[in-house]
C-alpha cells in the first residue's frame, strides 16, 4: 500500500509538470502557487521648494523696498518698463497701502498711467495732486466744484480725470459754459457720480440747477413754456419732487415728465394739453392739479397708485372717468374735483361706491372754494382757512411772496448769485434744492 501511494504521488507530480509546459492554462488556477509578496514602493523624492517671487523685496524706479513695504514712491513714473515692473510686483506686495505719485507741477503722470497702476492694485491708495481748470485737486477729491469756472473744452479734461478719482461723488459745473448736451453726456458716462449744471427754460428768465427738488414757474401767461423747445431743458432736471407750471397758457407738452421719476406734486393751469399720458412715468405722484387742461382722457392717471388729490375742474373736453372707477385704481385717493355737468352721473356714483373714503365735488369749476379753503364764502388766504392739502402746497412753493423771490428765476437762486468759492446755503436753497 505504501508503495502504491508513492507511485501515485509521483504520477501526480509528473502530470502537473506536463500541464505547466504543454498549454493547459484553464487548469492552472487549480494548481496555482501561492502569490508572491508585494514589493515595497519606491520612495518619491521631495521636490526642492520653488523660490517665492520678490522674496528679496522690490526694485522700482531705482529704489529698493522690503517685501513687507507699505508705501512705494513712484513719483513721475512714465516708462512702460517701470509701469510693467509695478504691475508685476503689485500682487506680491501684500502689505502695500499707499503709492505716492507726486504732483502734476513737478512730475506729471498721465491719466492712462494712473489708470493702469490703479487697476494693478485696486485696493491701494494713490496720492497725486493736479490742477483742473485752474482749481487744485487730488485723486481723493470728493466734490469737484467748478461752479462759475470757464470750461472751454466741453469738459474733456474732467472726463479724462474722473475715472481715476475713485472717491468723487459730485461734479458741480453750474455756469461753467458747457452746453446741456455735453453735460448730459458727462452725466451718462459716470452714473455713480452726481453731475450738476444749470439750465434755462421757457422764454422768460426761469433757471435752476439740474438737482432742483422744487420748481415754480407759473408767471408766464402767454409766454413761458409754449412748445417742445422751451420745455426741453426741464428733461435734465431728474430729481424734481414738486413742480408748478401753472399759467403757461400755451403749453402743449408734458414730455419732460418722463425724466422726473420722483415727482410727487404736479400743478398746471389753463393750457393746450391734449393728453396727459406722460403722467404715467411719475409713479410717486400724490397731488395733481390739471385745471383747465384740454385732454380727452385720463388713462395715465389710473396708474398712479399713490395719488390722494386730483383736480380736474375746467377740463371741458373730459367726459369719461371710467379708467379710475375700479377700486384697485387710485386706491389712496381722498379728493376728486370735476367740472360741472361734464361727467355722467352714473360714473360719479360708481366712483363713489368704489372709493367711499374719497370726497367728490362736481359743483364748481374753480381751484378755489373747498379745494383750497375751508370757508368757501370768505376765501381768506390764511393758514387757518386753507385745507390741509393746500396748506402743504403753500409751504412747499412759498406762494404769496411780494417780490417773487419764491419763483425759479436765476436772480433768486443763491447758487447763481454767490461767487465761486463762497459757501452756499440758507432757507432759499432748502426751498428749491432740498
Amino acid at each position: 500500500m505504501l508503495r502504491f501511494l508513492r507511485i501515485l504521488f509521483l504520477l501526480l507530480a509528473i502530470f502537473i509538470a506536463l500541464i505547466s509546459v504543454s498549454g493547459f492554462p484553464s487548469l492552472l488556477p487549480w494548481f496555482a502557487a501561492a502569490p508572491e509578496a508585494t514589493p515595497e514602493p519606491t520612495p518619491v523624492p521631495t521636490p526642492e521648494p520653488t523660490a517665492q517671487p520678490f522674496a528679496d523685496g522690490f526694485d522700482l524706479l531705482g529704489r529698493h523696498y522690503p517685501v513687507d513695504a507699505e508705501e512705494f514712491d513712484l513719483s513721475g513714473i512714465s516708462s512702460d518698463a517701470d509701469i510693467e515692473a509695478f504691475c508685476r510686483a503689485a500682487p506680491y506686495a501684500a502689505n502695500l497701502k499707499n503709492v505716492v505719485l507726486g504732483n502734476a507741477y513737478s512730475a506729471p503722470v498721465s491719466w492712462d498711467t494712473i489708470s493702469r497702476l490703479q487697476n494693478a492694485a485696486p485696493n491701494v491708495h494713490f496720492a497725486y495732486s493736479f490742477i483742473l481748470y485752474g482749481e487744485p485737486m487730488t485723486l481723493d477729491t470728493e466734490y469737484i466744484d467748478l461752479r462759475k469756472i470757464p470750461v472751454e473744452d466741453n469738459g474733456a479734461a474732467v472726463v479724462a480725470a474722473l475715472p481715476c478719482m475713485k472717491r468723487c461723488t459730485t461734479l458741480d459745473m453750474d455756469q461753467s459754459g458747457v452746453d446741456n448736451e455735453h453735460m448730459a453726456m458727462i452725466r451718462d458716462a459716470f452714473p455713480n457720480i452726481k453731475v450738476v449744471w444749470r439750465v434755462w427754460f421757457s422764454t422768460l428768465d426761469y433757471s435752476c440747477r439740474t438737482d432742483a427738488k422744487t420748481i415754480l414757474c407759473s408767471l408766464a401767461g402767454d409766454a413761458g413754456l409754449t412748445d417742445e423747445a422751451s420745455c426741453l431743458p426741464l428733461t435734465y432736471c431728474t430729481e424734481v419732487v414738486n413742480l408748478d407750471v401753472g399759467h403757461n397758457n400755451h403749453m402743449r407738452t408734458l414730455s419732460f415728465l418722463k425724466y422726473m421719476p420722483n415727482l410727487e406734486i404736479f400743478i398746471t393751469y389753463n393750457n393746450y394739453l391734449r393728453d396727459v399720458d406722460d403722467l404715467a412715468y411719475c409713479k410717486k405722484l400724490r397731488y395733481v392739479e390739471l385745471y383747465g387742461s384740454s385732454m380727452y382722457n385720463i388713462n395715465s392717471i389710473a396708474e398712479l397708485t399713490e395719488l390722494t388729490d386730483l383736480q380736474l375742474g375746467g377740463c371741458y373736453n373730459l367726459n369719461d372717468i371710467s379708467p379710475i372707477i375700479p377700486a384697485d385704481r387710485v386706491p389712496k385717493i381722498k379728493r376728486l374735483w370735476l367740472s360741472i355737468g361734464q361727467i355722467p352721473q352714473e360714473q360719479i356714483e360708481a366712483f363713489k361706491q368704489n372709493h367711499p373714503a374719497c370726497e367728490v365735488n362736481d359743483t364748481d369749476d374753480s381751484v378755489g372754494y373747498y379745494w383750497r379753503f375751508i370757508d368757501p364764502i370768505h376765501t381768506f388766504n390764511t393758514e387757518e382757512n386753507r385745507t390741509p392739502a393746500y396748506r402743504e402746497i403753500v409751504n412747499i412753493f412759498h406762494y404769496g411772496a411780494d417780490d417773487n423771490t419764491n419763483y425759479s428765476f436765476s436772480r433768486n437762486d443763491p447758487y447763481y448769485t454767490t461767487p465761486h468759492g463762497e459757501p452756499v446755503g440758507g432757507e432759499r436753497v432748502r426751498w428749491f434744492y432740498g
